[in-house]
């Protein structure tokens, strides 16, 4: 790759001014990634009036190294680590720039984790929370912009949001804490382009079996049959899959929206490249790019939309039939029904309530969708109407304003009223009942869709797209 040095604007979130008003002034960052990405060269221009006190994510403050406060001239004020942040003198009134050594390799060593800081090969897994020097109070607001170049053959992809450049990105500062998958170091990189998006692919360790460039494609697939059931457009403008080896701290797909879209992808050794593209994982975890993120608590909704649309997805394109998709829902389904002492699906985080509680509740909603609308409308016309007015996965925003938003573009009360009778009560389906309604039931060996049973035209909706 061509000589560059990565500049990383990120316009943080500040503290209070003099007076009290919070800056809106960018805060500028540098970042210099050599050839050698063992080691990271940083500086900052942070505006007057930002909070004093500075530091990193919790684990990280070891790493950063020969902190400074630069003056007119060549000289440089050494910044004093006090436990876990370094403070700026109040002598001082800004604007302030800043320097320091990031030392990756070692926090990679210590830390273990790709949502902190993790080596594998030749290449990092670290977020800029982890390598960037920033105030701890923070308001919402300030802009946040990232200018990407490397040095030598190193390299850097993250799913940070794009800016107006190529090599610039941008988010806000209080998206800091917890900010998606970012790669640093040597690695191979595609970037496919689908649905008005682009999507960099940055392989760090893949199975000796799979080839780079067929794993590029099959991501360009898959995110292309997420597309297409969405109307044409993906998601998000910009994202990024980071694939690597399972084990060592990733054990299982991830996808992280604060600041972006991005999602770590690990491969087992053993997998090759048939068995890869008869997988569910990347499309589940693309699809969680259609629908804000929400609080915690809400985490329900987030994995049961994902699980209950990816097998639509795919049915769309053609890569299963209907039958399989009512079979693996009659299979998983029950899961999500709740258990003796159970709360509502606010209240009860288990993996069971999380994924397929989530799921029973979308399934149920689509059901009632479709049939309140006689087939015209269904819950992923209502999730297209929550993205186009309130934004994906790379914003949040509170569940109530999203299922409102979401039964106004199907034109039905559906989906704020099954919340608020499921929130906090644990709630029973009868899905047999909905079975045999729907004429949904196993014969001998697979399964059967019956013309006659009672709401057999509402099954039929499913047939199309």
């Amino acid at each position: 790759m061509s000589r560059a040095a990565v500049f990383v604007f990120l316009l943080l979130t500040a503290g209070c001014g003099s007076r009290g008003v919070p800056s809106r002034t960018p805060w500028v960052y540098r970042l210099r990634v050599p050839s050698d990405p063992r080691t990271l060269e940083l500086e900052a221009e942070l505006p007057a009036g930002v909070s004093r006190e500075l530091s990193v994510a919790a684990g990280a403050e070891d790493f950063v190294e020969s902190l400074v406060l630069m003056m007119d001239g060549d000289e440089v004020l050494p910044l004093k680590r006090n436990e876990d942040s370094w403070w700026i003198p109040a002598s001082e009134d800004g604007p302030f720039r800043l320097r320091w050594r990031f030392d990756l390799a070692g926090a990679a060593a210590a830390l273990r984790r790709p949502r902190t800081a993790q080596r594998v090969g030749d290449a990092f897994l670290a977020p800029p929370s982890t390598w960037l020097v920033r105030p701890l109070r923070v308001r919402r607001g300030i802009p946040v912009i990232l200018h990407v170049e490397s040095e030598g053959d190193s390299d850097f992809a993250t799913g940070i949001r794009r800016g107006d450049f190529d090599d610039e990105y941008v988010f806000d500062g209080t998206e800091f804490a917890g900010s998606t998958y970012t790669v640093l170091g040597h690695f191979e990189k595609h970037t496919v382009r689908v649905g008005g998006a682009d999507i960099d692919v940055a392989l760090l360790a893949t199975p000796v079996a799979i080839d780079g460039l067929e794993l590029a494609q099959w991501v360009e697939e898959a995110a292309t049959m997420v597309a297409n059931y969405f109307g044409g457009e993906f998601p998000v403008a910009h994202s990024l899959v980071a694939v690597t080896r399972r084990g060592r701290g990733a054990h299982y797909a991830t996808a992280l929206g604060r600041g972006g879209a991005g999602i770590l992808w690990p491969i087992s050794r053993r997998r090759r490249m048939r068995d890869v593209r008869k997988g569910w994982v990347l499309v589940h975890e693309m699809v969680h790019f259609i629908f804000p993120q929400v609080a915690e608590r809400h985490h329900w909704i987030e994995e049961g939309l994902a699980s209950y649309l990816e097998p639509w997805v795919r049915y769309q394109a053609g890569v299963i039939d209907l039958a399989t998709v009512f079979t693996d829902l009659r299979r998983g389904l029950p899961m999500g029904q709740p258990k003796e002492g159970d709360r509502g699906l606010d209240h009860t985080p288990t993996w069971g309530r999380t994924y397929w509680g989530g799921a029973l509740f979308c399934f149920v909603a689509d059901l009632e969708i479709r049939r309140r609308t006689r087939g015209r409308k269904n819950l992923a016309l209502a999730v297209r109407g929550i993205h186009e007015k309130l934004g994906g996965f790379d914003v949040s925003q509170p569940l109530p304003r999203v299922f409102a938003v979401g039964d106004e573009s199907v034109g039905v009360d559906v989906l704020l009223p099954l919340y608020e009778a499921w929130k906090d009560d644990a709630v029973k389906v009868e899905l047999e009942a909905i079975w045999r309604s729907l004429g949904v039931r196993h014969g001998n060996s697979q399964l059967i869709f019956d013309p006659n049973a009672p709401e057999a035209w509402l099954l039929d909706t499913f047939r199309r797209p």
